[in-house]
Order: C-alpha cells, then sequence, then structure tokens
C-alpha cells in the first residue's frame, strides 16, 4: 500500500491540465472535435457580412493551404468580413479582420483565410447570466457548491443544491496553483485528454477498455491499457481526466473542472487520496491548477449546468448567514446514472437514467450504473491561519487554507448557506492569482455589498 500511494503521489503530479495538439484550424485537437458548427457549408455565407468567431485560437492563414503556418489568431467574438466564398481547399474562405483584441497580432498579407467552420451570425454573450444555477468554488478550502437563485432580483439568499470537494493546484508556482475569478461555463467535453495524449481518454471507442473497478490506482498506469502509436503503447496514465471536463472563459489559465481517474463505485476515494500524510511527503499530488473532483459529481454537474453557466473562484473563510440552517435538510437527495460510450473526446450527452433510456441508448453502449448521493447539506470548513500551517500539513484533510495565507490578509467572508460574500476581495498573496473577467471578481448577484437585502 506505501509503495502505490508513493507512486499514485508521484504521477498525479503530471496530469497536467491544458495541453495542444498540432490540428490545423486551433491547435487544439479536443475543440475541433466538440466544436458544435452552425455553418456547415460555405453556400450558407453571405459575401461581404461580418461574422463573429466562434472559438479561441483560430489560426488566419495567407493561402488556403493548411501547411501555411499561419499569420497569426482569432479569438471568440473577434470580427471577420467573407471577402470570397470560394471554392478554396478544404474548409477555408477569404476574410477581411475586421475587429481583434489588441494583443492579436495578425501579420500582413495580401490574403487572409479561415476556416468557415468557426463563423457565428451572432455574438456569443457567456458574461451576461439569465439562467437560475452557478458555482462557486473555494479554493482555500477545495469545496465546490452550486446554487440557485431563488429570487429573480437576488433580494433573497440563494438555495445551495451541491457541495462536493475537490482537489486544487499545487501551492508550488503560479504555473500550477489554481487561479480565482470569474468565468462562464463554455463548453463540456466527455472522456477528454490532453491534446500531446499523454493522459489517454478515460473511454475511447478505439482505446483498450480502461481498468475495471476495484483494480486500484496502479493499473491505471499499465501500458496495456494505453493506446497504440505507430505500433507502442504510448501515454503516462489512462483517464486522468475522468467522464467529463468543464471550460470556462475568459483567461482560464487552461485550468478547467474535470473528473479523476477511477470507477463511479471509487466515490471519492482518489479525491481523498491526494490529501493524505504520505502522498503529500513523497510528492505534490493534487493537479496543476485544474479543479478535479470525482466522476459521480462531474457528471451530475454535467447533467444540470447548461452553456453559459458562471463559475466563480474564491480564496475566502467560510461561515452561515443563518445558523440554524433552516430550510435544509442532512438526507441527501439521490440522483441515478448510467455511464455510456456516445460522444467520446465530443460534447458527449449526461450520464442521467432517464435520458439515456428515453433516448434508448441500447446496454451494450453502458458502462457503469450507479446511484450519486447528492450533498445538499452545507458544511463550513474552518480556517486555519497560514501563519500556523506549513507546506505538508496544509495540504492535509481540509484545513481551510490550502495556499497558507496569513490571517491579516483574509478579506470578507463566504456565506456558503445564502452563496452570498461580504466584504471580500481577494486576499494580496504571492500564492494567489485572478483570471476571469478582469471588471468582475464575483458576480454582482452574490455580493452582499452591493445587493439591497
Amino acid at each position: 500500500m506505501k509503495k502505490n500511494m508513493i507512486l499514485m503521489g508521484l504521477v498525479l503530479l503530471l496530469a497536467a491540465c491544458g495541453g495542444k495538439n498540432e490540428t490545423p484550424n486551433t491547435g487544439n485537437a479536443d475543440a475541433e472535435l466538440m466544436t458544435s458548427f452552425t455553418v456547415s457549408s460555405r453556400e450558407e455565407l453571405v459575401q461581404g457580412k461580418v461574422y463573429f468567431v466562434s472559438t479561441n485560437g483560430l489560426r488566419v492563414r495567407s493561402s488556403d493551404e493548411v501547411s501555411n503556418n499561419g499569420l497569426g489568431i482569432v479569438n471568440r467574438n473577434d470580427q471577420v468580413r467573407v471577402v470570397n466564398v470560394g471554392p478554396f481547399n478544404g474548409n477555408y474562405v477569404q476574410v477581411e479582420i475586421v475587429k481583434t483584441e489588441a494583443n492579436n497580432v495578425i501579420k500582413p498579407a495580401d490574403r487572409y483565410f479561415v476556416s468557415f467552420k468557426y463563423l457565428e451570425e451572432d455574438k456569443i454573450d457567456y458574461k451576461t447570466f439569465k439562467g437560475d444555477l452557478f458555482v462557486v468554488q473555494n479554493i482555500a478550502t477545495e469545496r465546490l457548491r452550486v446554487y440557485e437563485r431563488v429570487c429573480a432580483d437576488n433580494s433573497c439568499p440563494h438555495k445551495m443544491v451541491l457541495e462536493a470537494e475537490l482537489a486544487v493546484g499545487e501551492d508550488k508556482s503560479d504555473k500550477v496553483r489554481t487561479w480565482a475569478g470569474s468565468y462562464r461555463l463554455t463548453h463540456w467535453i466527455k472522456f477528454y485528454q490532453d491534446g500531446a495524449a499523454h493522459y489517454p481518454s478515460w473511454y475511447n471507442p478505439s482505446y483498450p477498455k480502461p481498468p475495471k473497478p476495484g483494480k486500484g490506482f496502479m493499473s491505471w498506469m499499465k501500458k496495456k491499457y494505453m493506446p497504440k502509436v505507430d505500433g507502442k503503447r504510448y501515454g503516462d496514465i489512462r483517464g486522468a481526466f475522468g467522464w467529463y471536463t468543464a471550460f470556462i472563459f475568459p483567461n482560464s489559465n487552461a485550468q478547467w473542472t474535470h473528473g479523476t481517474v477511477g470507477w463511479g463505485v471509487d466515490k471519492k476515494k482518489y479525491i481523498h487520496y491526494t490529501k493524505k500524510w504520505i502522498s503529500n511527503v513523497v510528492a505534490n499530488p493534487r493537479s496543476s491548477g485544474c479543479s478535479r473532483t470525482d466522476n459521480e459529481t462531474i457528471a451530475y454537474l454535467r447533467d444540470i449546468l447548461p452553456v453559459g453557466t458562471p463559475f466563480i473562484k474564491i480564496y475566502a473563510k467560510e461561515a452561515l448567514l443563518d445558523p440554524t440552517l433552516k430550510g435544509y435538510s442532512p438526507i441527501n437527495k439521490k440522483w441515478d446514472y448510467i455511464l455510456t460510450t456516445p460522444g467520446s473526446r465530443k460534447n458527449g450527452p449526461t450520464a442521467d437514467r432517464n435520458y439515456v433510456l428515453t433516448e434508448g441508448i441500447t446496454q451494450d453502449k453502458w458502462i457503469e450504473e450507479g446511484t450519486y448521493d447528492v450533498d445538499q447539506f452545507p458544511t463550513v470548513i474552518d480556517y486555519t491561519p497560514g501563519e500556523d500551517l506549513g507546506r505538508v500539513s496544509a495540504s492535509l484533510g481540509s484545513k481551510g487554507n490550502v495556499y497558507r495565507v496569513e490571517s491579516e490578509k483574509m478579506r470578507g467572508v463566504f456565506y456558503i448557506d445564502a452563496g452570498f460574500v461580504q466584504g471580500y476581495t481577494l486576499p494580496s498573496h504571492e500564492s494567489l492569482k485572478r483570471g476571469g473577467f478582469a471588471d468582475e471578481e464575483v458576480g454582482p448577484w452574490m455580493n452582499m455589498d452591493k445587493l439591497n437585502l
């Protein structure tokens, strides 16, 4: 067991978030696989019309040849005007760059080409929040909570509908720590793998079947479970991103929320492993910035969270606005699921049992059945002063201060039963960085200092 734990820690250290592969249009194989194209043919385009770019990192070329290295990139919601629909090679059309971010440098050329499949008629507005649910990840306590807005005008406390454990980035460097900020969910990918395929998909129809339930963590490292590349087994760990991955925007620093190795029957076992003593003594086992949770939780999130859902990441002390927790019950809600094979490395469907049965997905495509206990009872994680913690001790269990921020630097409070913050700003600390929207630290619907309550 000790050897297994040591190796487990060493391997999880390698499970980096992000990753890109050389693919023709965006450099990101999974982004190209999952994109739901709204423009399917050149004939749908209007010459002279301005379109919005629907993805990040779309390459601009000087010709319609894939081998062309490119003149730069345009990103989501940048604008281009279609100059000539062709026909040209592949999916390319000639465009004029109308508007792009100031830091996107496009080299001068006589003509510009992009793939028409990444053009939209309408601007994608992720910031405007019109839904009922939002997510708060408290990096300090390694907890993810989902809230429902009970009052449309935010004049009453929000209702917590899920609480789950996370493993956040190591307190090692800015490259691997989890960044705070206000983001929006842009898309889901089922059975994601990094572009370089160091961490092959949990499931892929062309890969060997994953280790069976109960095989233990070390099995997920064995070469026989890795896909073949040029006749050789390639990959460091199978299924490091778990069942689903939630991608967020903007300025996400390639830090997403995803599952982990193992099966649903393993529950939170591998999340707990990252917080045990031996793992943290011999290695840095958490993540490289992403927020990792168990596979049942990520599958449930995939079922309930639509594109556009706010993901708010904070670093705060926790408390209860109503210590009596009136309206909350300690009895968990039950969610039945069936994990299926369709949609691997794409925007795959939910695992909700009713959905699977209604859609008539046959049993030969079922992977695992189970019931997830949805924790809907708020539990405060106490803050431990950073001056009382060492690196290893902060990583063990739930100390409420994984990056060891000193008492005088903590700012405000997060009321976990109400989904509100009060007096909160991100602490000024060398371990804390912020991405997301530059003008929105937390959602205005959860900031008590700006609401009439």
